[in-house]
């Protein structure tokens, strides 16, 4: 299942990952490990911050004691992916193109997926790192 996407960074500070929106913020604390598949390589990465974005005159709109509790409940259902943005910032650890496991010298593209690791990974990174 696709977690998010990479929208910016680089490899000294990070990489930045929009969250889909029916992903939960709530799921991935900081220091949860992620992979991050591209191109050419998988990465393994972990993530060192967490935060929600908002439109600001949206979010302003829906709060104002003005608007109806029907409107605002109907632009709040329409507008979600215009309204706010649920993103993490990753540090990649480790590349790998299925055959060598490396620490990270390149980042993924933009838009690469991103998805929760599981068990066999864990042990392909860290048998070879």
């Amino acid at each position: 299942m696709v977690l998010g996407k990479v929208i910016s960074g680089n490899i000294n500070e990070g990489l930045k990952i929009i969250l889909d929106s029916n992903t939960s913020i709530e799921d991935f604390p900081i220091g949860a490990l992620i992979i991050i598949d591209s191109k050419n390589y998988s990465y393994l990465g972990i993530i060192s911050n967490t935060g929600i974005d908002s439109n600001q005159l949206m979010s302003q709109l829906i709060m104002s004691s003005y608007i109806s509790e029907f409107i605002k409940d109907i632009l709040t259902k329409r507008s979600s992916g215009s309204l706010w943005n649920q993103w993490i910032q990753v540090a990649l650890l480790a590349q790998t193109d299925g055959e060598e496991c490396n620490l990270s010298d390149t980042i993924p593209s933009y838009g690469s997926e991103v998805r929760e690791i599981n068990e066999r990974e864990i042990e392909l990174f860290f048998f070879f790192v």
